[in-house]
């Protein structure tokens, strides 16, 4: 709350940015959720089935029926399972991205609105107390 005290504008004008972030990672959040909801079932299938290979292999040897349950694997489980796992690293990808650009553009927008804020009158000490303030990554 001092950064409302000390200059009022360039507060007002970052402390805009929180809607924007809740919503950024609101959608991305819902995004990561349905990937992984979808990939959590095929994933424990994938592993029984494994399981179950493993468990009975004089049953597979006995009836020859390795390379019909390793087509099996790949093409009914695997693929699907890597398509999947490819959207939930891109999902992860695009929530660090977005954090960091949020990080990016508190700064870029503090010192820019600083600049105008500095030239409209406002002490260079105030705007320094917004910007430390309202920066994530300060003691980073």
């Amino acid at each position: 709350m001092s950064a409302f005290t000390h200059a009022p504008k360039l507060a007002g004008v970052l402390f805009a940015l929180i809607p924007t972030t809740m919503i950024m990672f609101a959608g991305l959040g819902y995004w990561s959720d349905s990937a992984m909801e979808a990939r959590s079932p095929l994933d424990g299938q994938v592993s029984s089935f494994i399981e179950t290979m493993l468990s009975s292999v004089r049953v597979v040897q006995s009836f020859d029926m390795g390379n019909h349950l390793l087509l099996k694997l790949e093409h009914v489980m695997l693929r699907p399972l890597r398509k999947l796992s490819t959207k939930v690293a891109t999902t992860k990808a695009l929530e660090q991205a977005a954090g960091y650009g949020v990080a990016f553009l508190v700064y870029s927008m503090c010192f820019w609105y600083g600049s105008i804020s500095v030239a409209n009158g406002t002490t260079i000490g105030d705007v320094i107390t917004v910007s430390t303030f309202h920066a994530p990554d300060r003691h980073c």
